[in-house]
């Protein structure tokens, strides 16, 4: 069941101009829409979840000249960075609450679904389960999606290093200590939920798994090993909708 956009907290609009940042090389990129056109090449609408400034949806659309596509993006900071284009719509609009039913050949969720998170782990989960039960609805049959995410690898139960990382995270007590992580001073208080590769391809059981490329990996440093996390590895994930 889908859950309500308002149950998500939201980084505040004085730390959100942070995500106004490029996460995917050209190279990367050039690399991902080679899968991409190999699994569909025909790609005629897309949708970026959460697109931010939009120049990751722009890259794509000029290396795709015949496609359009929109970009739903909840911050007007980051809407107001988006480069106007004739071939591309800008909607203020929530991804978990659009009403597309088999729209789109293609729907990018980059660096997004850690960031849906509520003010508990299972409102959390279900913002989750909800965006990809949104993103399975506004696919057409055969479309992708391809899912870009900070995955941990743990000496601990991965669920219990997700669901540690959540609460520490979203603790205001602990905000000041949070806000001096790598990345913390955006999501301090608010929170945050990185998945295994394992609980990522668990939240896409309807989903095949297409390809999955390696960004890179970092190390957070002690911080996060008190919770079990050894290694935090960047990847993007493509997985295709039933014909």
């Amino acid at each position: 069941m889908t859950i309500s956009a308002r149950n998500q907290q939201l980084v505040d609009e004085q730390s959100i101009e942070r995500f106004d940042q490029d996460y995917i090389s050209d190279d990367s990129l050039d690399r991902l829409l080679k899968v991409i056109l190999a699994v569909n090449p025909q790609i005629d609408e897309v949708a970026d979840f959460g697109g931010g400034n939009g120049r990751l949806l722009d890259r794509l659309l000029k290396r795709l000249p015949h496609a359009h596509g929109t970009n739903y993006e909840i911050s007007k900071h980051l809407r107001s960075l988006n480069a106007h284009s004739p071939r591309k719509t800008v909607s203020a609009e929530s991804f978990l609450v659009i009403d597309a039913h088999a729209k789109f050949d293609l729907i990018l969720i980059n660096w997004v679904l850690h960031h849906l998170v509520g003010n508990s782990l299972s409102i959390t989960l279900q913002l989750i389960r909800s965006a990809t039960e949104v993103a399975a609805r506004a696919l057409k049959p055969g479309g992708l999606i391809v899912v870009s995410e900070n995955l941990i690898q743990s000496t601990f139960s991965e669920r219990f290093a997700s669901a540690a990382l959540f609460k520490v995270t979203g603790s205001r007590l602990l905000k000041p200590v949070i806000s001096r992580m790598r990345d913390g001073a955006a999501i301090a208080g608010v929170g945050i939920y990185y998945m295994s590769e394992p609980q990522l391809h668990a939240m896409f059981p309807e989903f095949k798994h297409v390809a999955t490329l390696d960004q890179g990996q970092h190390d957070y440093g002690w911080k996060l090993k008190l919770i079990g996390v050894t290694r935090v590895k960047e990847r993007v994930l493509v997985f295709q909708k039933d014909g």
